[in-house]
């Protein structure tokens, strides 16, 4: 959710948060895309635990994009959920030409969730990895 949902949510108890869905190449390549669908760049106390929850389904552009925001959250999230038309598409070519699908779309794919998850967990230092999934 955006920062004002997450707050207000806070405020009767929510305990842990997640950002609304990034897809993970623009947001990797972009500077102006991480300004408009990235809020926490000033980390306020009142808002964590907080999750980022990327989509992509490309390791390394999956990595780049993990590690712009590592400094600023408190686990980074694979979305293996996502059963929309979206997800099956891969986004919008106009900002994610490259990726091929996400969400739950990559669940046929084992080998490719397995790089994914272990990418990301190798490859970041301070926060943990976690994956949605929808069963």
């Amino acid at each position: 959710s955006e920062r004002a949902f997450r707050l207000l949510c806070r405020r009767y108890g929510v305990g842990l948060a997640y950002t609304p869905m990034i897809h993970a190449e623009p947001f990797a390549a972009s500077e102006e895309y991480r300004r408009q669908y990235f809020d926490a760049w000033e980390i306020l106390s009142e808002d964590r635990p907080l999750i980022a929850q990327l989509g992509g389904d490309d390791p390394a552009t999956m990595l780049r994009a993990a590690r712009l925001l590592e400094p600023y959250v408190d686990a980074i999230d694979i979305n293996f959920g996502c059963p929309t038309e979206d997800a099956r598409k891969g986004g919008h070519n106009s900002h994610s030409p490259r990726c091929r699908r996400f969400g739950a779309y990559l669940l046929p794919s084992l080998r490719l969730v397995q790089r994914l998850v272990g990418t990301l967990a190798d490859g970041l230092r301070r926060v943990p990895v976690t994956a949605k999934i929808r069963l």
